[in-house]
């Protein structure tokens, strides 16, 4: 089928149907930095102009259309306006261009508040709007983290077909509750829980950040160097002993910031190691002896244990 992705920001459908084989023929989204991420992720073209601004004239006819119009006027974690904030009355470019255009089928998306947004009015005149266009529709609140998503996300689709036309069968979409997830340790704090990697992972709780997020331990194979838990201090005291140049000196000989060169010479806890290629270029400022290139130079492969919120722990030191 023909489709096009209004809303279409980093290309969420998009990435589905092109994997199904249908072809898209326009995609729309306003935001700068979604629509950059969805041209390299495409490779293809998305026009940028405001959804309000576009003729119907200027959109190649299609099949399918698929939105997740904008929720932050529905969405329990704002002002839940509705139709009196701007973004909420983007619901009407869509039945504008479903009303000129007539595909065959439309697929949305939105928040699960749209449903309770003003005690279910607005959910109502949504329904209407479509039931005027000469659409059946039918819709269904799903989680993501039924369908293979380690995050607990509940939207709303609508999906919708001409009246008095064959439909395939779409919702109703039934699932089986996946394995909850194990919780591993038993800490006296609740930010330094762990989870097995078996299992829905839980999301975010509302005070994000701070480290509170969930953590999830598995192993994982990294190229490390052979320097040892003793020799970060050595190499740094090394280092400073060879220095003989301003740090903002060789900061600017290595095209590195200041801040990351000077924890090559610090003395506390904050020292840092040179990477293999940073020490060659050491070497070839300082002319110092060999003494360390093992250490710095010299990679091999070892397990680690990690969290998925990317906290490296090194269990083999």
């Amino acid at each position: 089928m023909k489709y096009i992705s209004l809303f279409a920001g980093i290309g969420g459908f998009d990435l589905a149907l092109d994997r199904l084989g249908h072809e898209c023929v326009y995609a729309n989204d306003f935001d700068k930095y979604a629509t950059q991420i969805y041209r390299s992720r495409f490779n293809r073209e998305i026009d940028t102009r405001d959804i309000r601004l576009v003729e119907t004239s200027d959109i190649p006819d299609f099949d399918l259309l698929v939105g997740g119009f904008p929720c932050q006027a529905f969405s329990i974690a704002g002002n839940r306006k509705g139709f009196e904030d701007t973004r909420g009355t983007l619901f009407f470019e869509i039945a504008r261009i479903i009303k000129d255009k007539r595909p065959r089928y439309f697929l949305l998306e939105n928040v699960k508040g749209l449903l309770s947004h003003d005690t279910g009015k607005t959910f109502q005149t949504i329904l209407a709007s479509i039931n005027e266009l000469g659409y059946e529709c039918e819709w269904q609140i799903l989680n993501s983290k039924n369908h293979g998503v380690p995050q607990n996300r509940e939207r709303i689709f609508i999906s919708g077909y001409i009246r008095g036309e064959s439909r395939p069968k779409v919702l109703p979409i039934r699932y089986t509750n996946s394995k909850d997830i194990v919780q591993i340790n038993n800490p006296t704090h609740s930010n330094n829980r762990v989870y097995s990697t078996e299992g829905v992972s839980p999301t975010l709780n509302t005070m994000q950040g701070g480290n509170r997020q969930p953590k999830i331990i598995g192993m994982l194979n990294i190229t490390t160097t052979k320097r040892s838990n003793e020799t970060p201090k050595e190499i740094n005291e090394f280092l400073r002993k060879y220095r003989n140049k301003p740090i903002t000196e060789i900061a600017s000989i290595l095209e590195l910031p200041k801040t990351q060169v000077e924890h090559y010479f610090r003395t506390d806890d904050s020292r840092a190691i040179p990477s293999p290629e940073v020490w060659i270029k050491l070497k070839e400022i300082f002319n110092f002896p060999d003494i360390f290139d093992k250490e710095v130079t010299e990679t091999y492969t070892k397990q680690i244990e990690f969290e998925q919120t990317r906290r490296i722990y090194d269990t083999t030191i």
